[in-house]
């Protein structure tokens, strides 16, 4: 029963985000190269964003990494849009993270929440979690989990927006 309160609580508050700025600039980052940020400052200025929340122990995560991988390059061109990386990495795992990043030759920009404030921010609990800022950087879509098929969800919500 609590779970299936909190699933329902969980999306209420996303859903009352849509359309909604969030408060970026509570989220600290760090860098491929050490450098500290907060999410605000990496957003690229009037495009739209994709969020991949995920880490190095998710084989989900990388799944969906890959799988959008794949359209990534067609996607920019098409609905003007970047996708930034955010390993959820924990202290003990974050080592793996730039390694994998190079093994997966994966084309984003990566970076590490490494206090775990998205997931206050954007109320989620699970990964992969992906979301989507508009050019406004107004939260517009999210999706929990990763299944073969759910990138074309993704190109969907993509495709709604300016």
């Amino acid at each position: 029963m609590k779970l299936l309160l909190g699933c329902i609580l969980t999306v209420f508050m996303i859903g009352w985000s849509y359309g909604q700025s969030l408060p970026l600039h509570q989220i600290d980052l760090k860098g491929m190269k050490g450098e500290r940020t907060t999410m605000d400052k990496i957003l690229p200025e009037g495009k739209n964003v994709i969020l991949s929340f995920w880490a190095t122990w998710c084989g989900p995560c990388k799944k969906e990494l890959d799988a959008i991988q794949e359209k990534y390059e067609a996607w920019q061109n098409k609905y003007n849009v970047e996708l930034i990386a955010i390993s959820t990495d924990n202290a003990r795992t974050a080592g793996r993270v730039k390694a994998m990043v190079k093994q997966y030759k994966w084309p984003y920009a990566v970076y590490q929440d490494m206090e775990d404030q998205s997931k206050q921010i954007f109320n989620y609990e699970s990964i992969p979690f992906t979301a989507v800022l508009d050019a406004q950087g107004n939260l517009v879509y999210t999706h929990i989990g990763y299944s073969n098929g759910d990138e074309k969800l993704l190109e969907k919500a993509l495709a709604k927006l300016p």
